[in-house]
């Protein structure tokens, strides 16, 4: 569960230095859980070498309710992405960079 305090674990209030550990468990989370029937659906859109359906369950499936609930609250929607302090936004950034591209490594086992 997503919540200010969480986001705020371990450091100064609006410093999201619990950010980087609560994605890490949402990925780990989201690949125990839906990690085969992703790969799955994956590999059932894949036509060959050069042509794919295009198909993206990662960004519509996974990535965009994850987006949606985190703008949900204001105040979270503002720590995150309106924070106010460069390096707060730098390392924000850089966090759900991370996530993303080791999400998409973790359940497709490939980064895109």
């Amino acid at each position: 569960k997503v919540s200010m305090g969480r986001l705020d674990e371990g450091g100064s209030r609006g410093e999201c230095a619990g950010l980087f550990s609560l994605l890490d468990e949402m990925a780990t989370a989201i690949q125990q859980t839906y990690g085969p029937v992703l790969s799955l659906a994956e590999d059932m859109f894949f036509v060959g070498a050069n042509d794919t359906v295009d198909v993206d369950l990662l960004t519509a499936g996974v990535w965009v309710p994850i987006a949606t609930a985190l703008m949900a609250d204001t105040a979270i929607k503002m720590a995150i992405f309106s924070p106010g302090i460069a390096s707060i936004l730098q390392a924000n950034y850089v966090a759900l960079d991370t996530f993303l591209a080791e999400l998409a490594s973790r359940l497709l086992g490939r980064s895109e």
